[in-house]
């Protein structure tokens, strides 16, 4: 696809020389070769364009995958040990190099991935704050191993071999090291929510992977424009893909401003601006 945006490039540049040196030697393009450079330039940028939705839809099968493949990892944890990772108790003598230099900890055992001392205060906060740290985040420079379910949800699944793409260095809690990126942008966060009455998943409880720009910072006041993840058209696409399409119904969830489902809105998505969705995926069920 490169090489042929870049190939794209050098024919428009060949083309714009000729009609330059051509301009200056007889002063005036015909109406033929006018139609020509329209006609080219229309179709370079059809092709621009063209790859660029290609890239968005390999983007989105991408994710779908990657969620797919932690859903399963997480559900095949849980059949082999009673309770989902993070909340798995006997981690540290069950799970090989679950230790202190791995940050590896074990979780309460009580079928809740939230914190060990409290399962409701890792749930989502006021749905009108601006921004907050995200629920049971380590601070700056403190060890993954925090206390938190949460962050110890990915140190299960890797030590337990069943997702491999996770580097997880010591004290650093960011994508790639104690969370996965996304194939999309950000990175995966998991959040419990156990308040039916919440605004954030439209009444929905449970555990979900949420997409997220930072990993210690959760954008609260999903519906200001410009505070979601992704496009509209992207979100539904998702939806499309993992669930039944519509933003507040199913398995998949999707809060954001007019057109993205939030609280109060039709159960539709209806637009295709960007950063304006916030997107959350039951993966329990």
């Amino acid at each position: 696809m490169g090489n042929n945006r870049s190939r794209q490039t050098q024919l428009y540049h060949e083309l714009v020389g000729l009609l330059m040196k051509k301009n200056l030697s007889q002063r005036g393009l015909s109406l033929v070769e006018i139609t020509v450079v329209v006609l080219v330039i229309g179709i370079l940028i059809i092709g621009s364009l063209y790859g660029l939705r290609v890239v968005q839809n390999a983007k989105i099968k991408a994710h779908v995958i990657q969620i797919s493949v932690y859903q399963n990892a997480a559900q095949s944890f849980r059949k082999q040990y009673g309770t989902w990772p993070g909340d798995f108790a006997q981690a540290t003598t069950m799970l090989n190099d679950c230790n202190a230099v791995r940050q590896c900890e074990d979780g309460n055992g009580d079928q809740v991935v939230a914190s060990r001392n409290n399962s409701t205060d890792c749930r989502m906060p006021a749905f009108t704050t601006a921004e907050s740290a995200f629920p049971c985040a380590p601070a700056a420079a403190a060890s993954v191993a925090n206390g938190s379910e949460l962050t110890q949800f990915w140190r299960h699944l890797a030590l337990s071999r069943l997702i491999t793409d996770l580097r997880m260095r010591p004290f650093r809690y960011n994508w790639g090291d104690s969370m996965p990126k996304t194939r999309i942008t950000g990175g995966i966060q998991l959040i419990y929510e156990g308040n039916n009455g919440n605004n954030f998943v439209n009444g929905l409880t449970g555990h979900f992977f949420t997409m997220s720009r930072d990993p210690r910072v959760l954008v609260f006041n999903m519906n200001a424009a410009g505070n979601g993840m992704i496009a509209i058209d992207m979100a539904e696409t998702l939806d499309k893909e993992m669930d039944d399409g519509l933003p507040n119904t199913g398995n998949f969830r999707a809060v954001g401003n007019w057109g993205c489902g939030g609280p109060g809105e039709t159960n539709a998505y209806n637009g295709t601006a960007l950063r304006q969705c916030t997107t959350f995926y039951k993966f329990d069920q």
